[in-house]
């Protein structure tokens, strides 16, 4: 839905819809600007593939520091890397691998002890998934226990350091880029933005034909928990739980943190999508949204793994894992494969070829309007026809 725009917002230094996720963007635009090969939505997707796979290496480094035997942790790893969500959004231009190669790089400096450090990444997470602040307290908890000091003031002074990119995005918000989201002029504007007061504020979108109800929360959390199972190979997180509370494991420090962290980012985020009924004709790929929760659910899985005593089950936990990649990588090949998938650029030229010369477009499809902006400005395809986007 979202790729023409990412790749358009990059290619002139954009400010993409709220968020805006400036980070992204910048380092889109220096990327698109460097790498020699291929289109500019090539280029960003290829980006989007990159920052997967750091997350994946990044994800088998910590489960080593987590206490997995190399080849588990290597074979837990390309788990999250074979699921279908995950895959599809490895391979298009758009915001979640960014999101969760940023989350692994900042569990990997947690759990290597690099404290500070983790700190800061979390905060450039933050910067590009709102959502990642709620990590913040379970951090300091983690680390400090909430004891008041100068360590507790250098988290939040770090934390809040590291939020610089949307500094940058709101200057570059008054240079009036080619690419302006609702084109902000001052600093309330600018709160607005942020805070996505055009989309509802707090929830994902909210408007009066979409309201909030405790029925879409849990059809959402029934949607999510099968799409968790079946991206796990059904059995992982039942064993992983099952092992928490009746091995009573849940007193362990390491494991109560993820937990705590799974819960945080998963609660919030389903509520946040609880105006849209996920079993509707409207719905739009809500899966990537988990790809967060999944990201924490392999380290969660990963942590109870190496607190199994019993031989037989570490003996078998490798063949498990892998009828899981393979099965994943079998069943889902269709859905892997999106190698022709440019923002459905064919349906973008076919629509835009039908119109006569000087022809003036209205359309209410993001798809569509940033499609053919991508057209016009990067491909300098049907220049004539001007374009309004409602």
């Amino acid at each position: 839905v979202d790729s023409a725009e990412f790749a358009l917002c990059m290619h002139v230094w954009g400010v993409c819809h709220s968020p805006g996720f400036p980070l992204y963007i910048l380092i889109g635009k220096f990327f698109t600007e460097i790498f020699p090969f291929g289109s500019i939505i090539y280029k960003a997707n290829l980006l989007s593939a990159f920052f997967a796979s750091g997350t994946i290496l990044f994800v088998y480094l910590t489960l080593i520091r987590l206490g997995l035997r190399t080849l588990v942790a290597f074979l837990l790893s390309l788990i999250l890397a074979s699921s279908a969500v995950f895959w599809e959004y490895s391979i298009s231009a758009d915001v979640f691998t960014f999101n969760t190669f940023l989350l692994s790089l900042t569990f990997f400096l947690l759990f290597s002890k690099d404290k500070l450090l983790s700190f800061f990444v979390l905060g450039l997470s933050a910067s590009h998934f709102y959502l990642s602040a709620l990590l913040f307290p379970i951090f300091i908890w983690y680390f400090w226990g909430f004891k008041p000091g100068i360590k507790l003031i250098t988290s939040v002074g770090i934390f809040i350091l590291a939020l610089f990119p949307q500094l940058i995005m709101y200057f570059r918000m008054l240079q009036s880029p080619e690419v302006n989201w609702g084109h902000i002029s001052n600093l309330e504007g600018f709160a607005n933005f942020i805070t996505r007061k055009e989309f509802g504020s707090f929830f994902l979108i909210s408007n009066p034909a979409l309201t909030f109800s405790l029925v879409k929360f849990f059809k959402h959390m029934g949607f999510y928990l099968y799409a968790l199972t079946l991206n796990f190979g059904i059995i992982l997180p039942i064993i992983a739980l099952g092992y928490v509370f009746f091995g009573r494991l849940i007193k362990k420090r390491q494991i109560l943190f993820l937990i705590l962290s799974f819960v945080a980012i998963l609660f919030i985020q389903l509520l946040t999508l609880s105006t849209i009924d996920p079993m509707s004709d409207k719905a739009f790929q809500i899966n990537k949204f988990y790809l967060s929760s999944f990201f924490l659910m392999t380290l969660f899985i990963g942590a109870v793994t190496s607190f199994i005593s019993n031989k037989n089950i570490n003996h078998f936990l490798p063949i498990i894992f892998i009828f899981i990649i393979l099965g994943s990588l079998i069943f889902n090949f269709q859905s892997h494969d999106l190698s022709k998938n440019y923002f459905s650029q064919n349906l973008v030229v076919d629509g835009l070829s039908q119109l006569p010369p000087n022809a003036l477009a209205i359309t209410t499809s993001h798809t569509f309007y940033f499609g053919s902006s991508y057209e016009r400005l990067v491909s300098n395809r049907f220049t004539d026809i001007k374009l309004l986007y409602f």
